[in-house]
C-alpha cells in the first residue's frame, strides 16, 4: 500500500503557510541552545575545561587564583571567572 495524502478544500497558499510554519518550528527545535556562559561548574568540570586534575583546581582555589563558592555543600566555580583566571595565568606564563 502506498503512503499518500489527500488534500481537499485547501488552497496552495494555505498549504505553503502550513508547511512554512512546520519547517520554522522544526528548525528552531533542532538548533542547539547556546550554553549559559555565567553558570556554575563543578571542580571536575573546571578541571576538564582547563586540562587540570581536581587537586590542581583545589590548589588554584587555595592560592586565590580561582574563586570558589560553597553552595549546598558543593564547591562550585563561575564559568566566566574560570575563563578570566585562565587567561591571566596564560598571560603571566608568556611574560616569563
Amino acid at each position: 500500500m502506498q503512503n499518500s495524502i489527500l488534500l481537499e478544500n485547501i488552497s496552495r497558499d494555505e498549504l505553503k503557510e502550513i508547511m512554512r510554519a512546520v519547517i520554522v518550528e522544526e528548525r528552531a527545535s533542532a538548533q542547539p541552545k547556546p550554553q549559559q556562559k555565567d553558570g556554575y561548574i563543578t571542580r571536575h568540570e573546571t578541571g576538564a575545561k582547563c586540562h587540570l586534575c581536581v587537586q590542581s583546581v583545589d590548589k588554584l582555589a587555595k592560592e586565590g587564583i580561582l574563586v570558589k563558592y560553597r553552595i549546598g555543600g558543593r564547591v562550585l566555580f563561575l564559568e566566566s571567572e574560570v575563563d578570566a583566571a585562565m587567561k591571566q595565568v596564560v598571560m603571566r606564563r608568556r611574560k616569563l
